[in-house]
């Protein structure tokens, strides 16, 4: 009990905090590759991609950048799936790096990397009593809201899990 009174079902982080954070000291890593990996991992998922932000300044010791992506799905007509990407990125600076007798051009900085998975019940608004709405998902189709769970986990993951081995890939 305590899922039907919400809207959101959050399984990766909840409202107010993200969950699973990717930090990193000194890495090396390309950010247009990255930035690649990731729009096709949402086209490949069928996601509408909106980039809320995106802000980069320069400082003596690098750029700082903050990149901000929300992504949503519509499951059906009842249900729509979020992917939030929070990612901070300090100190960064552009490196020539040398890689299988190749020169290529990548970034080196700190950086944190933070994601959400959740997602909304009647997020056309459709049940006017949120009572009904609460009936509908608990007795009516609990099981099925079960499955959404397992699934938007399972897909937020997959994306943690894409960036973890690019970025492990690439460190020093």
């Amino acid at each position: 009990m305590g899922k039907e009174l919400s809207k959101e079902v959050y399984v990766v982080g909840n409202k107010q905090f993200y969950g699973s954070a990717l930090k990193k000291k000194q890495a090396l890593f390309n950010s247009e590759e990255l930035y690649t990996k990731w729009k096709a991992w949402f086209d490949k998922h069928h996601y509408f991609l909106n980039e809320k932000k995106q802000s980069s300044k320069a400082l003596p010791d690098g750029k700082e950048i903050k990149i901000e992506w929300q992504a949503e799905r519509k499951v059906d007509e009842y249900v729509k799936f979020h992917v939030l990407i929070d990612c901070w990125i300090l100190r960064c600076t552009d490196v020539i790096v040398e890689a299988e007798g190749k020169k290529q051009k990548m970034q080196k900085a700190d950086f944190e990397i933070r994601f959400k998975g959740f997602f909304e019940k009647d997020y056309r608004g459709k049940w006017k009593n949120e009572t009904l709405r609460r009936i509908y998902d608990r007795f009516i189709i609990k099981s099925r809201l079960e499955k959404m769970e397992g699934k938007i986990w399972y897909e937020t993951n997959d994306l943690i899990n894409l960036t973890k081995k690019y970025v492990q890939m690439i460190s020093p």
